[in-house]
């Protein structure tokens, strides 16, 4: 089951709202040509370039079965069946080292099933078939040597921090249990802050002394 945040996402709204503005920074629509029910363009190696540049960069979406210019093509359920494997063979033995999307089986059109692939952003640099990709705007670039370099010494200090100082995505204050963060609160803050804190945003509370005894956990699926 997707979280809130995820399902409003990748709700039937946003989904309609991105088909009609189109491809950006965070989203990539691939049409499928079928032989029968065997995906045969756009080439495995692409696909897995795409997914690649977005796993290199913050994530994103690939819509498989979605023109250019935004139209769903439609597919059958075992045309879907035959996408799919393809994209968890790809992702798995095609990128390096390997990426874990989801694989939603989506309809926003009746009678038009598309497949939704959610690339989460990587913890290293990704190699694909076709080299090393960031996303930038609607398109993929090659990172050059020295790009891949600074990436892999960024991902690399990131995987080092301790497990309570790492930002959990889809989390914030809003997620936190009020009876455990409250009795924290007013160790930290003044008797005035301590009388108003409902009506104090938390951006004028440093969160420092709160987020050094607290540990953020995503919520469950």
């Amino acid at each position: 089951m997707m979280n809130t945040a995820t399902a409003q996402k990748f709700s039937n709204e946003e989904l309609r709202r991105q088909l009609r503005l189109g491809e950006d920074n965070y989203w990539e629509f691939k049409q499928i040509e079928f032989a029968g029910n065997v995906p045969k363009s756009p080439r495995r190696d692409q696909l897995a370039d795409e997914c690649a540049a977005f796993a290199n960069t913050e994530g994103g979406t690939v819509l498989c079965g979605v023109t250019d210019s935004g139209e769903v093509q439609g597919m059958s359920r075992e045309q879907m069946d035959a996408l799919e494997r393809i994209l968890v063979e790809l992702c798995t033995d095609a990128i390096k080292p390997p990426i874990r999307p989801t694989i939603l089986r989506r309809e926003v059109e009746a009678g038009k099933p598309f497949l939704l692939v959610a690339v989460p952003q990587g913890s290293d640099v990704h190699e694909s078939p076709g080299g090393s990709y960031l996303r930038v705007g609607s398109t993929k670039r090659k990172m050059p040597r020295d790009e891949q370099l600074r990436l892999a010494q960024r991902r690399g200090q990131a995987r080092f921090l301790w497990f309570d100082k790492q930002p959990v995505p889809e989390t914030g204050f809003g997620t936190l249990n009020e009876a455990l963060w409250k009795p924290l609160l007013s160790t930290e803050i003044d008797g005035a802050h301590r009388r108003n804190y409902r009506q104090v945003s938390i951006s004028r509370i440093s969160p420092e002394p709160i987020t050094k005894r607290l540990t953020f956990v995503a919520p469950p699926c």
